[in-house]
């Protein structure tokens, strides 16, 4: 029997394979920047916590994290501010490749395709169109969204993306040959599969990326529960003699929801409850998240959304956009090709999407959707499109079902021509905003440079490291990028340098010196202090660590002090190093 393998699925592939060296080809080009660096820096604390336990002996988690502190590295910080997962993919990308821009970005790639291969599935599923599935497929990874945070910034929103399609997929879509019937009581059944357990598995692992994860698809599961019953209500209250009772729990499916709901939440609460209580409580983050939360609307204008940069009322922090936002982004990032979603929805309120499967797939992304922006809209302090990810590979589903609805309507005759040719527009227009972005973040954060990093594993392993950020508050010369200050970078680069990975034997310190920015007369009475206790050191080699431009007069107040204690001084492009060996 011959395998038969579908010319759409040759044509994703093939895509998928050219896409995937044109992507790989920007890895090692563009310097760590934003909050990419401190996702880096949590990988390496996972990365070294696994060495230890396997090649050293067990040690809690906390009582490694607190002897990294001690070393200076920081280590609070970068592995309680996230959940684990996103670190703990980093570190199994960091044991093929080691902690090396290849392996961050190449990790965020991987996910990608993963995304794009389960966007094809549920969207052939949804549709039963080939054409619409892998037009979805090339739109997702083809968005600026997708291209600029694995090709630029590899950050937690493609792995984020990746475990929601994952959850969606075994949620809602993947097909099982047996269930479970189960009794509650009288007339009221749910039905048990695996399947539902899978989900609430990458439920778990979505929400262990980030803590929102839970908290939009409960949202949306109690969307989805009133939907349910009023639309059988709407359904069977045209009968005669009809009266509202109990019975809707079931026959509507609500109470089917309320069962997957409640499983899915108890597998997150029993394989996270451990990193929860240290996390949350033991290290005081939930109070961080809740006064947070709680803080007015941020400014809008993050995220590369040049947009709103130019139209300031699209993005700052006004009632207008913390409503319209998310749309906004989306529609910028697929270059309006979510545009479509609208009239997807507009179809299901006529009632004209005649295929069941497809008019509930369509009904859960709407509703899933819904459930994202109330909240984004209404309660998140940080509006920045990549904490919203989760909806967008499925809005792109619905938006392609809603092009081809709409060009067939038009062009029944010639629907897959003029829909073909419409989608490579949009490619085509995608790819040339993508080039552009590409250059655009090349020269606002700099290529890449590994001078402190070498410079640092050039020294024995047998010193003392500092780092000394300053404010970045100054315009910048030429070559220097104003992303090389950035603290975390520099914390990652001292943890690429050390040599080993338990840090109980760890035989160097980094820490930050936290100086008083104030004034400069204030900067010049720390520095002093700080040379003149470095003075007394003997017979270990010290390198203080500090960003060549800062604000005005800064290397002064700052470097004098140093070298009248017997420091010296080596530059390179974008760091200054006083040493004394």
């Amino acid at each position: 029997m011959k395998l038969k393998v579908s010319p759409y699925v040759i044509v994703l592939v093939l895509f998928l394979i050219v896409y995937s060296f044109w992507i790989s080809a920007t890895f090692d080009t563009i310097q760590l920047s934003y909050d990419e660096s401190r996702h880096a820096a949590g990988g390496m604390i996972w990365h070294d916590y696994i060495k230890t336990i396997l090649f050293d002996s067990y040690v809690p988690f906390d009582e490694f994290v607190n002897k990294y502190q001690q070393m200076g590295y920081n280590a609070g910080w970068f592995a309680n501010i996230d959940p684990p997962i996103d670190g703990l993919i980093r570190a199994l990308f960091y044991f093929i490749f080691g902690p090396t821009f290849f392996a961050i970005r190449f990790m965020a790639l991987i996910c990608s395709i993963i995304s794009a291969i389960l966007v094809y599935i549920i969207a052939l599923r949804a549709t039963k169109k080939e054409i619409v599935a892998l037009s979805s497929s090339i739109i997702l990874i083809m968005s600026t969204l997708f291209y600029m945070y694995s090709a630029i910034q590899a950050l937690a929103p493609i792995p984020i993306a990746m475990m929601t399609l994952f959850w969606y997929y075994f949620t809602f879509v993947r097909a099982v040959k047996k269930n479970y019937r189960i009794k509650f009581f009288k007339d009221f059944y749910v039905n048990f599969s695996w399947n539902i357990l899978i989900g609430g598995l990458f439920l778990t692992l979505a929400t262990l990326i980030q803590y929102s994860g839970a908290l939009f698809i409960d949202i949306f599961f109690v969307i989805y529960f009133i939907y349910l019953i009023l639309a059988k209500y709407w359904e069977d209250k045209k009968e005669a003699g009809y009266k509202l009772n109990w019975k809707i729990l079931g026959d509507s499916g609500a109470l089917q929801i309320i069962f997957v709901a409640f499983l899915q939440n108890l597998v997150f609460l029993l394989i996270s409850y451990q990193w929860l209580k240290y996390n949350l409580f033991d290290n005081h983050f939930l109070e961080r998240i809740i006064t947070t939360s709680s803080q007015e609307i941020r400014d809008c204008t993050h995220d590369l959304n040049y947009l709103s940069l130019n139209y300031p009322w699209m993005g700052r922090g006004t009632l207008f956009s913390n409503f319209t936002y998310m749309i906004h982004g989306y529609l910028q990032r697929t270059l309006f090709f979510t545009l479509f979603f609208f009239y997807v929805i507009y179809l299901l309120i006529k009632g004209k999407i005649e295929d069941k499967e497809t008019r509930k797939q369509m009904v859960i992304i709407s509703l899933f959707f819904l459930a994202i922006y109330l909240y984004f809209s209404l309660r998140m302090s940080n509006h920045q499109i990549r904490y919203i990810v989760h909806a967008f590979p499925l809005v792109i589903i619905a938006s392609a079902y809603g092009l081809y609805s709409l060009v067939d309507l038009t062009f029944k005759k010639r629907q897959k021509i003029i829909y073909f040719l419409v989608i490579l527009t949009f490619v085509v227009s995608l790819f040339l905003v993508d080039i552009w972005m590409y250059n655009k973040t090349y020269q606002d954060s700099g290529e890449k440079n590994d001078q402190l990093l070498d410079y640092l594993k050039s020294k024995q392993d047998f010193k003392i490291l500092l780092h000394a950020p300053g404010t970045g508050s100054s315009e910048t010369p030429n070559p220097t990028k104003s992303w090389y200050y950035n603290p975390d970078y520099v914390m990652f680069t001292f943890m690429r340098a050390k040599q080993g990975y338990n840090p109980f034997v760890f035989k160097q310190q980094a820490p930050l010196f936290e100086y008083r920015r104030d004034s400069l007369e204030a900067v010049d009475y720390n520095a002093k202090n700080l040379a003149e206790q470095l003075k007394g050191v003997r017979n270990i080699p010290i390198y203080v660590v500090v960003y060549r431009y800062h604000e005005s007069e800064f290397y002064n107040r700052w470097g004098h002090n140093f070298l009248e204690n017997g420091f010296s001084i080596q530059n390179l492009t974008y760091w200054t190093i006083y040493y004394k060996e």
